[in-house]
């Protein structure tokens, strides 16, 4: 919940006549507020999740205790997704995990909303395997692919791992220009001396 007090802040300075709440604070506090009226609510990944998912305990026992989950309530996630006609989420290389449960939430929350943006400072590091999960977020499979695994059947080689039954994905460095010529109109990008200083 730290960065919910530094949007808050940004949001009064550049959009004073905005109205936004931050989900923080216990659960009753959080329904409180989410029912308030406001033009924008900031709300961190986890607590999105708490929003949207309830605690299932393990059918296996490990050590005499049940190890809990979070599983997504499908009557949660229907009342969150009828509050919000927009999504704008930062740090989206934190979405980047396609069997991720954070991932599945937002996909459903994308795809009701109109408006999608997703904010990062570098959308990905080594491995551009990542872009396909926030262009998928923004534009549905549009730009790189409806699945990871067709995007990787273009952009990746398989090796094998001698180590693990799974394949290792190598990118293919001779598909470079593609990739750029492909995300060039979903994405903006800034240099470091075009950014303000937030």
């Amino acid at each position: 919940s730290v960065n919910i007090p530094s949007w808050k802040l940004e949001v009064k300075k550049h959009t004073p006549k905005l109205r936004a709440v931050g989900l923080e604070g216990s659960p009753d506090e959080r329904q409180r507020l989410l029912r308030s009226k406001s033009d924008l609510v900031i709300v961190t990944y986890m607590g999105l999740l708490a929003l949207v998912c309830t605690r299932c305990k393990d059918k296996k026992k490990k050590k005499g205790k049940k190890k809990q989950h979070l599983v997504i309530d499908v009557e949660k996630l229907a009342y969150i997704l009828s509050l919000f006609d927009a999504v704008v989420a930062d740090e989206s290389t934190s979405l980047s995990g396609s069997q991720s449960l954070i991932f599945r939430v937002m996909k459903r929350l994308c795809k009701k909303c109109k408006v999608r943006y997703l904010l990062t400072g570098s959308p990905f590091a080594s491995d551009p395997q990542t872009l396909w999960t926030q262009c998928y977020l923004v534009d549905n499979g549009y730009t790189l692919g409806e699945t990871l695994g067709l995007f990787r059947s273009v952009f990746y080689k398989e090796e094998k791992q001698f180590w693990s039954p799974y394949p290792k994905f190598v990118f293919k460095k001779s598909k470079s220009k593609l990739l750029r010529r492909m995300i060039r109109h979903c994405s903006i990008r800034y240099s470091e001396n075009e950014c303000a200083d937030l």
